[in-house]
């Protein structure tokens, strides 16, 4: 049977030191355990875009005007709703139309007027090109490799590189 015997750790009781320890813990893992609480309960990644309900959030901070039923992420850091596109949280300013915005493949994407290159964190529009006739093809011909093409150009990492 246990009992309670008066011990004292560096001069506190045992019942101080345990509440002591317990504190020193939940302060040095605040970060842990409010990161699994935004997880778990609140459905919310800590790290990135998350939409929960009717919110988005970056890094778990809401994005105030963000249209949570239009967002899209569209490399790690990028995203879009119907309004607006994002970097990082952050709104992004370009030519590209984010309601008429779809993907064409992988890299490529369009809205009603023109074609953009997306290679990593920008949106880069791709000079010239037609967005009614633009295609990704993968091919070599006469030594130029290129990775897209419309009507006039082909198109090499959203770069003209010959006609057509």
């Amino acid at each position: 049977m246990l009992s309670y015997t008066g011990a004292t750790y560096w001069g506190l009781s045992s019942h101080s030191f345990f509440l002591g320890v317990a504190a020193l813990f939940l302060l040095l893992n605040a970060g842990f355990i409010y990161s699994i609480y935004n997880l778990v309960v609140r459905g919310i990644n800590n790290e990135g875009y998350s939409v929960a309900g009717d919110t988005v959030y970056w890094n778990a901070k809401p994005l105030a005007d963000a249209e949570a039923g239009s967002f899209s992420q569209i490399v790690e850091k990028l995203a879009f709703d119907k309004n607006r596109f994002y970097d990082a949280g952050r709104v992004l300013e370009t030519t590209a139309d984010p309601a008429s915005f779809r993907l064409i493949n992988d890299l490529y994407y369009r809205d009603d007027k023109q074609v953009f290159y997306v290679p990593y964190h920008e949106i880069k529009l791709v000079e010239g090109a037609d967005a009614t006739t633009f295609e990704v093809v993968e091919e070599t011909s006469n030594g130029i490799k290129t990775d897209a093409q419309d009507a006039h150009f082909r198109y090499y990492s959203g770069e003209q590189v010959a006609p057509r």
